[in-house]
């Protein structure tokens, strides 16, 4: 995980303090977004009270109060944003887990000359895109379009972010990959517990409790390992984060 938070951070900025200075704007962005974004949906119960599928909010909303000519505006754009945010999000996916996560599962990976890892990069964009394709085909099973966005996202990014947040702190440095891995897993399989098998779960405790968990193994597995030795370049890597903050 080192390695990859290591090749990130100078393509998002040229320094540390210039990382820092992008992370406070995406901070306060973040606290205006959710507003402009939401405000269809808290409206809609005031201008249709009687909708019976809240899915179709947004659409009833754009076609009723806007002029044709920002319908379809709306309607390009939302195209041309799903194909870039997919594309992007496909390029990252690929990337990390064809250089951080496969090689730390099997050894044949870890040693993959040019053409190799360009066909397991391959692979493995067509896996998610295809993924993808199918979970969007049967939305209805998750729950419709809001399942997707505040169920399912908002329960599984949290054992995401976990590792990926707690792994910058220089206290966390010896959660290693393994670490990473087993609180990602656990996290899913809490996820998968409280969904199907629990049934009567609250909202709060889908998306809550596997964050938890998540936390929970990573912070434990990093302080069973505490007496372990931590490699050079991960020290390295969280000096130089302090580094450049100064």
């Amino acid at each position: 995980m080192g390695g990859c938070l290591d090749r990130l951070r100078p393509l998002a900025a040229p320094n540390g303090k210039e990382a820092r200075k992008a992370a406070y704007l995406s901070s306060a962005l973040y606290l205006i977004w959710p507003l402009i974004l939401f405000f269809p949906m808290w409206a809609a119960p005031i201008f249709y009270p009687s909708l019976a599928d809240p899915n179709q909010s947004y659409s009833m909303m754009a076609m009723d109060l806007l002029p044709p000519g920002l319908i379809g505006l709306v309607l390009a754009s939302m195209f041309a944003h799903t194909m870039a945010m997919t594309t992007s999000d496909a390029n990252a996916i690929t990337s990390v887990v064809t250089r951080d996560i496969l090689p730390r599962l099997f050894a044949r990976f870890r040693n993959l000359n040019g053409k190799a890892s360009l066909l397991a990069a391959r692979v493995t964009l067509v896996v998610f895109t295809s993924l993808t394709l199918l979970v969007a085909v049967n939305q209805s099973d998750f729950g419709g379009i809001l399942g997707l966005l505040i169920t399912w996202f908002g329960a599984l990014i949290g054992p995401i972010s976990i590792p990926m947040l707690l792994g910058l702190l220089p206290a966390f440095k010896r959660s290693g990959s393994a670490a990473a891995i087993v609180s990602w897993a656990g996290g899913l399989l809490t996820f998968g517990y409280v969904k199907y098998i629990m049934e009567a779960a609250s909202t709060a405790t889908l998306v809550a409790s596997p964050v938890i968990v998540s936390a929970v193994l990573f912070i434990g597995l990093g302080m069973a390992t505490h007496k372990h030795s931590v490699p050079a370049e991960v020290d390295e890597l969280v000096d130089s984060l302090n580094e450049d903050m100064k």
